[in-house]
């Protein structure tokens, strides 16, 4: 588990499975990065950052069971977020796909920043 998200830590929710997707995305966030600095096969980092977009978009189904908590201009913010990042991912994922084009792997080998930014900006309004 990634002790960012411990129970005591500033950025737990105090809502366990919230809190242990966090970990789960987090330490995954930092497998995909450490793949793409790494320039490993474009073919596995298009697999790999589809997957962590699809531990992403199964993250969101469960935060928006719980929109009712939030004010409602919060929880339309949110849900664009989440639509956000889950299409700038298929859409790196595609490009990743095409080697005939020149990467910019610096916009995505912050995936664990990218994650941290959202928990910080819209997760914790979820802070029980």
């Amino acid at each position: 588990m990634s002790e960012l998200f411990l129970k005591y830590s500033p950025l737990s929710t105090g809502i366990t499975q919230l809190d242990d997707e966090h970990s789960q995305l987090h330490i995954e966030a930092k497998r995909v990065s450490a793949l793409i600095a790494r320039h490993e096969d474009l073919d596995e980092i298009h697999d790999s950052v589809l997957a962590f977009a699809e531990l992403l978009e199964a993250h969101f189904r469960f935060e928006q069971t719980m929109f009712d908590r939030l004010l409602k201009h919060r929880a339309i913010e949110h849900r664009d977020e989440h639509a956000k990042l889950l299409l700038s991912l298929r859409i790196f994922a595609d490009v990743a796909r095409d080697r005939e084009r020149e990467q910019n792997w610096e916009d995505f080998i912050n995936l664990e920043d990218i994650l941290l930014k959202h928990i910080i900006m819209f997760d914790m309004d979820f802070k029980e």
